[in-house]
């Protein structure tokens, strides 16, 4: 083969490795972080079906016992997003131990869209929301 064509041929090779190379990172990080992200899930579907003693059980035992279920209830009405069928998107994921973060926004049915950051902890192997904060200061 001539090293014109040579050249061009280990280029577009090496190019490849390094693009599935970066794309097993970024599998692999979304894979370790996707249970956040289930769980998050999870208390949005509560939140959107008014099932406040479901939403309520998303929480961490701490968190459970420092915000009572009416009173969660009560905070999110007030944020317009109880029995609203919003949507998450994060474009934060962190994992550090038995504790994790997610960082974006939640988007209502009528195109609202809130900031929202949600600090999670894994108790009895589930992770679980330990805090959580909607607003422009997340």
């Amino acid at each position: 083969m001539r090293p014109a064509v040579l050249v061009p041929l280990i280029i577009l090779g090496g190019l490849a490795v390094f693009g599935g190379f970066i794309w097993a990172i970024f599998s692999f990080v979304f894979a370790l972080t996707a249970p956040l992200v289930e769980a998050a899930d999870r208390w949005d579907a509560a939140i959107a079906a008014s099932d406040s003693a479901a939403a309520h059980a998303e929480f961490s035992n701490a968190l459970q016992r420092q915000l009572p279920e009416a009173d969660m209830q009560e905070m999110l009405m007030g944020l317009g997003i109880w029995g609203q069928d919003g949507e998450f998107s994060f474009s934060s994921q962190s994992i550090n131990g038995g504790e994790g973060q997610l960082q974006g926004t939640w988007t209502g049915p009528d195109g609202t869209v809130i900031p929202v950051r949600l600090g999670l902890v894994r108790e009895n192997e589930v992770w679980r929301i330990i805090a959580f904060r909607f607003g422009s200061d997340t």
